[in-house]
């Protein structure tokens, strides 16, 4: 279909393109935004089309219709590598805005879609399990090369590294930190840490791996309070920021530094590491209820190794990657 100036291969209507879906794009300002957005809402249209060529159109798909894109067609997707969890997420987001736009506009104009429209969307998180390829995992002697550019190049990249590989955090997770989120305890010689935040309403606790505990603690206690990664201005670091920050590094080095292959690396050292183990590796990645259900004031209140300190990687302390050197 090609009508007015709009593409698609489903026959949807004027009332849908004119009334509906272009006043919703019109609210963003980025190009790539508009387009990303229209993309992912025309292609779960197109879905439905050609699977039942009735209902297709996004302001009639309901709860079971979301549920199965997402639950079933997707998430099939993600665990075959045909789609990734990255590119899943963004069409969820791009289908709760939408959503919520029309369930806004519908209340204050009823006659609008000539019903009252909820969202079947705004409940969904998407929980699709993405599909392990192995062809672009680093090799152990890229991971120290990469690791001792980055410390010397960036101190933040260098952090953020830390955090993906050993702490297994994701980008959104890592750029969310802030000062007061870190805990440390010194007891009979050895530095404790804790790391506590919410994330999507829950509250997540997790131990610091014993070789990097230091090199966090130093990094922190240098902060004033708020965000632990910044731009030049003194703001938060955004993605955006991140993603100018490691082109100037793969510029500057000749290096590549994808924090998401760091994090696949030790996802798969751990679980490899710790095949009987998979209970305390899915309580501390965030894929169970919780990692630590209360920290108090006795230290045995926290299981007394942390899961991450079993793999095969420790991270050199300062002292002896000057002594390495």
């Amino acid at each position: 279909m090609d009508k007015k100036g709009y593409k698609t291969e489903v026959p949807l209507s004027d009332f849908f393109m004119e009334n509906l879906l272009m006043p919703f794009l019109g609210k963003y300002k980025s190009p790539r935004t508009r387009h990303l957005y229209q993309t992912h809402i025309l292609a779960i249209c197109t879905y439905f089309y050609h699977s039942r060529r009735e209902r297709y159109s996004f302001e009639q798909l309901d709860i079971r219709d979301a549920q199965y894109y997402f639950g079933t067609y997707l998430s099939s997707q993600c665990e075959r590598g045909e789609a990734s969890l990255y590119t899943c997420r963004g069409k969820l987001t791009a289908c709760r805005s939408f959503a919520a736009y029309l369930e806004e506009m519908s209340a204050s104009d009823p006659a609008l879609l000539g019903f009252t429209y909820v969202s079947p969307f705004k409940d969904m998180y998407f929980q699709g399990v993405e599909f392990i390829r192995t062809d672009h995992i680093l090799l152990d002697k890229d991971i120290d090369k990469t690791l001792s550019c980055l410390e010397s190049y960036d101190t933040q990249l260098f952090i953020i590294a830390l955090l993906s590989f050993r702490m297994l955090l994701t980008q959104d997770v890592i750029l969310s930190l802030k000062k007061d989120y870190f805990f440390f305890i010194e007891e009979t010689g050895r530095t404790v840490g804790v790391l506590s935040y919410l994330w999507r309403g829950r509250a997540v606790r997790k131990r610091i791996p014993a070789d990097i505990v230091e090199i966090l603690k130093d990094y922190v206690s240098g902060l004033s309070d708020g965000p632990i990664f910044r731009n030049r201005y003194g703001n938060a670091l955004t993605m955006a920021n991140l993603t100018r920050r490691k082109i100037r590094f793969e510029e500057a080095t000749g290096m590549y530094f994808y924090p998401a292959q760091l994090r696949k690396k030790g996802l798969i050292d751990i679980v490899g590491q710790n095949p009987d183990a998979l209970d305390d590796i899915e309580l501390y990645t965030g894929l169970s209820k919780k990692m630590i259900e209360v920290y108090g004031n006795a230290l045995d209140r926290i299981a007394p190794e942390c899961i991450a300190d079993k793999g095969s990687y420790r991270i050199l302390q300062v002292k002896e990657r000057r002594n390495d050197t």
